[in-house]
């Protein structure tokens, strides 16, 4: 049974900064994969990948929800959290769509689909962690919510805003920074928690 209480909508607000600001490179990369296609095809191709997206992204949730009654799960999480952000900082991003394949509608879809999880699991897993910092192990399954709404709301954000997001990030590229930044710092306090 999930529950509410007003301490939900900080952290539904924050999840969904750090949400937004982490799919930037996914709207980049669903981007370029979408611009391989005939213009006539672009739209529909996103609107389908990023749709079926949402069914996927719920799935991934209720997966790790199930997982992170594991204690261990919380360290390899951290671990990975930490992870992406040290080689956010450390390795540069390089995404060469055109020798994977040529364009065809439904692989497409199945590459933009494919993007979006990979770039979910990061946002899911910084979710749960948040939800870790705030709200003990054992109500963690009531708030799942949270991430559902906070994920929703990224992915219509990133969707209908992604050129302007990208836009701000050309011009203030620190904002992308300080997002891995908090994401190592929620990667570092799992593991110590995990630890000690």
């Amino acid at each position: 049974m999930q529950t509410f209480d007003v301490f939900d909508l900080v952290i539904l607000f924050f999840l969904f900064l750090l949400e937004a600001f982490l799919s930037i490179d996914n709207a980049a990369v669903i981007a370029v994969i979408a611009k391989k296609l005939p213009k006539e095809e672009q739209a529909k191709a996103l609107w389908v990948g990023i749709s079926t997206g949402f069914v996927l992204r719920a799935l991934v949730v209720g997966f790790t929800a199930f997982f992170l009654k594991f204690e261990w799960i919380v360290l390899i999480g951290g671990g990975y959290l930490l992870y992406i952000a040290i080689h956010h900082f450390l390795k540069k991003k390089v995404y060469n769509i055109e020798q994977l394949y040529k364009p065809n509608f439904w692989k497409t879809v199945a590459l933009i689909e494919g993007a979006d999880i990979i770039f979910a699991i990061d946002s899911i897993l910084s979710s749960f962690a948040v939800l870790l910092l705030f709200y003990p192990p054992k109500i963690l399954f009531e708030k799942t919510w949270i991430i559902y709404v906070a994920g929703i709301l990224g992915m219509v954000t990133m969707r209908f805003f992604s050129k302007f997001m990208i836009e701000l990030l050309e011009k203030k590229p620190f904002l992308e920074h300080v997002a891995y930044i908090l994401v190592g710092i929620v990667g570092l306090k799992l593991i110590i928690g995990y630890i000690f």
